[in-house]
């Protein structure tokens, strides 16, 4: 049996966490000058795949899954693999929003 405490910290950690790293998307820096010296663009990667397992989620963890990815796109062009994600399950998610709404 799950405790509603140690549930409720789950989520609201969670969400804390994508809303400071959202923020961490909005600083004027590189990203790329966290990662190791041939892991260019790692670090990048992680964020976006933090950010599309929240998109998974119900309530304000993907809201902020969405915040998240949405600030990190922004910021510059996103590679390829990343548009062609966004471009195909854009129709899916909007049909799930639709369904349970």
């Amino acid at each position: 049996r799950m405790d509603p405490i140690s549930k409720t910290w789950t989520w609201t950690l969670g969400y804390t966490m994508l809303l400071w790293l959202s923020l961490i998307c909005l600083l004027p820096f590189d990203l790329a000058q966290f990662d190791e010296q041939n892991g260019s663009g790692r670090t990048a990667s992680l964020i976006e795949e933090i950010g599309k397992k929240g998109l998974g989620k119900s309530g304000l963890e993907r809201d902020g899954a969405a915040l998240l990815l949405s600030r990190l796109y922004a910021r510059s062009v996103p590679k390829d693999d990343a548009m062609i994600y966004s471009l195909t399950d854009v129709g899916r998610i909007v049909s799930i929003v639709w369904m349970h709404s």
